[in-house]
């Protein structure tokens, strides 16, 4: 089968949106011929690579700004320029895609004008945390989520799930596929206790929603309180906010030695910083999923998160991993609790790393992704709804 994905970000972009794709991607084309196509972002990447044995296709985003030419219609060059570089990058596909799989809202028009195209089969996965926070982003959502040319959603979680449902056709298909990502083996060994000051470690974007001011202000509650501690933030802007970060980066150097801020980090360096961490914290606003707390639990770090839906989800009966709230005391209660490793805390955290190896493995869930395509296949074949 060949799968052709459509995201507006991936690696070596970070989120979640791009660690889902990503690992469904790459666990796929293991068997499977498998194509990205994304775009190039700011890093000069190369128009065309091969990524984990997937084909990755990238547009480039600076043709899609208007050179200030007076024959030039800027609302077209910048819808209709993506389209003309689509169908330039569709001239490297080895064979006619089996299905199309987009991957965030933005994604859904543009696999609808594909699917004309390549006349295949589109689902569609949603990523998009607060979509009706944008603008006109309640309108957008529910006319994307009702593009006539999806034949599938797919959803991460239950919690996007229901926004499809909120936003898209009465009885419109949705099936729920975890989100997956790659484990390492299972040791059942929990990394020795931290000696010395505890080392966290804070992944995400970084912009407001993401919470990341409140953290560093629970780690200055911590030091008032007499507990020392540091904590790495490591993120991007991609998707995010440049001038969050800069008041991130601001108030760390004010507080001086209790933190750092680190951007662009490689996915390598990343691992190595997730299993060396003593804590992962997880402050978010909002997460459909957070995915950042399923890769260290993943790892057998331990982690703190807040109560979001997409937290409530994945860490259903594991409340001690909670914070009671969204807000710096909350925070510094909740990590203070966790570096003192209670007992309800250590029985939770065993208890929700066998969760995350039962329902997110890469592999698995691609399998389980895989059978999805197979039934929408056949339901085309046959005329039939698909599912």
């Amino acid at each position: 089968m060949h799968i052709l994905f459509i995201a507006p970000l991936y690696f070596p972009s970070v989120g979640g949106a791009e660690t889902h794709t990503r690992g469904i991607a790459r666990a796929l084309a293991a068997e499977h011929r498998v194509t990205v196509l994304t775009d190039a972002g700011h890093r000069g990447l190369p128009r065309v690579e091969t990524v984990d044995g997937v084909q990755v296709l990238r547009t480039t985003g600076a043709a899609l700004m208007p050179s200030g030419a007076p024959d030039e219609v800027h609302w077209e060059h910048g819808l209709f320029g993506l389209l003309a570089q689509c169908e330039n990058l569709l001239r490297e596909l080895p064979q006619r895609p089996d299905i199309i799989h987009a991957q965030c809202q933005v994604a859904f028009l543009l696999g609808s004008i594909l699917k004309e195209r390549l006349r295949c089969p589109l689902i569609a996965t949603p990523h998009e945390t607060e979509p009706e926070a944008d603008g006109l982003g309640d309108a957008r959502s529910r006319f994307l989520c009702t593009l006539p040319q999806i034949d599938l959603f797919v959803a991460g979680g239950e919690v996007f799930a229901q926004q499809i449902r909120r936003f898209g056709r009465p009885g419109a298909r949705v099936e729920v596929v975890a989100s997956g990502v790659f484990l390492p083996e299972a040791t059942g060994v929990r990394p020795p206790r931290p000696h010395g000051v505890p080392s966290l470690l804070c992944v995400g974007r970084f912009k407001p929603r993401k919470n990341q001011l409140a953290l560093l202000e629970a780690l200055a509650l911590l030091r008032d309180r007499g507990m020392e501690t540091h904590c790495a933030f490591v993120g991007s802007c991609d998707a995010g906010s440049m001038a969050y970060r800069d008041e991130l980066v601001r108030r760390v150097d004010d507080l001086q030695s209790v933190a750092a801020v680190y951007e662009d980090v490689p996915d390598t360096e990343l691992a190595s910083l997730m299993r060396g961490a003593d804590l992962v914290v997880q402050p978010a606003l909002a997460e459909g999923l957070g995915l950042v707390a399923v890769e260290a639990l993943g790892m057998g770090t331990p982690v703190v998160v807040t109560p979001t839906d997409g937290a409530h989800e994945v860490l259903a009966g594991c409340r001690s991993l909670m914070a009671d709230g969204f807000e710096a005391h909350h925070l510094a209660d909740a990590i203070a609790t966790a570096l003192s490793y209670p007992a309800d805390y250590e029985r939770d955290l065993s208890r929700a790393e066998r969760v995350i190896r039962e329902k997110f493995d890469a592999r698995a869930n691609a399998a389980r992704l895989l059978r999805v395509y197979q039934r929408v296949l056949e339901g085309e074949q046959c005329g039939q709804a698909a599912v």
